[in-house]
């Protein structure tokens, strides 16, 4: 089975506060995109999980989330043969882009028709949680807000197809590295109610745009943008060369080290243009996925949902 793992971009993400099991509390919009890893899975008779990945450099073996992802569908249904696992990534790491957690979400959903486990999506959804918090998200596709860690997910109407460019600046940022580097004060519910119920009505807004088939890139808000582009200057560069090559809106990648670009329409083609001779970073022209879309690609290689 050869399968595409997509990327996401968040469009909206607030951080509400910092919680007692020492994760923090977030509402964010999610989207996929179609930047994507690809992913060959072949079942071996011994028994066993091999992973050989290339491209951008990641954690192989026990460490590799993909190989965690797998071991974990092997031991809840007690299968019995192996798999080799070949990872091709060109969805860049620790860029806010979950190649990651999109990684582990295929793997789910391709060894779970491979090995015939028959696990239903509610099952896979469980299994998901334990890997990550966007792992989940990646289950579902298209567009969806996530709250609490992000894992606790609601399917949102899918806006107008965007082309959209990213600018990857050639280095990365762990989760744990980008929420240490925000002031973020410890969740209270009383204190964060009104914060909460101002971030819902912009997702409600999110949702009226989507419905109306109007342009959400003006919404664009994340709460990382602050504390990251003051602690790295390169990034704040990236953001006014996105700017200057015509983006209307720009935003770093969830909690990573990519910043996001919407450009004016029909100019797509030029930013890029502006942005490769500017020497910003690796750059990307991508286009949003929706749900119908996401689904469609992964069922082309055997995927069922």
């Amino acid at each position: 089975m050869q399968i595409k793992s997509f990327a996401k971009i968040n469009w909206i993400l607030k951080v509400l506060g910092r919680r007692p099991d020492s994760f923090h509390e977030v509402s964010t919009v999610l989207q996929t995109v179609d930047l994507a890893d690809r992913i060959s899975i072949e079942l071996i008779p011994r028994d066993g999980i091999e992973l050989k990945a290339t491209g951008y450099e990641v954690p192989q073996g026990e460490d590799n989330l993909v190989h965690r992802a797998a071991c974990l569908l092997k031991r809840e249904f007690s299968v019995g043969t192996g798999a080799r696992i070949f990872l091709e990534k060109r969805i860049p790491v620790g860029a806010g882009l979950g190649g990651g957690s999109s990684n582990a979400a295929i793997v789910l959903l391709g060894l779970n028709r491979l090995w015939d486990c028959g696990a239903d999506p509610e099952r896979l959804q469980k299994l998901a949680r334990e890997l990550g918090s966007d792992v989940p998200f990646f289950l579902l596709g298209g567009t969806a807000w996530g709250e609490g860690r992000g894992e606790r997910l609601r399917s949102l109407p899918d806006p107008p197809n965007e082309e959209l460019v990213l600018c990857y600046p050639g280095f990365s940022m762990s989760t744990a590295e980008a929420y240490a580097m925000g002031q973020w004060a410890p969740l209270n519910i009383s204190s964060n109610r009104l914060t909460k119920t101002r971030t819902d009505t912009k997702i409600r807004r999110f949702c009226d745009y989507a419905k109306g088939g109007r342009r959400v890139h003006v919404l664009i808000e994340n709460d990382f943008d602050a504390p990251l582009l003051k602690r790295f200057p390169e990034l704040a560069e990236t953001r006014q060369a996105l700017e200057k090559a015509g983006c209307e809106s720009v935003s770093l990648c969830g909690s990573g080290s990519t910043v996001l670009g919407v450009p004016s329409q029909g100019q797509t083609k030029l930013v890029v243009e502006r942005l490769s001779q500017s020497g910003v970073g690796r750059v990307f022209q991508i286009s949003t996925l929706a749900r119908h879309q996401y689904r469609a690609a992964l069922l082309k290689t055997g995927i069922r949902f």
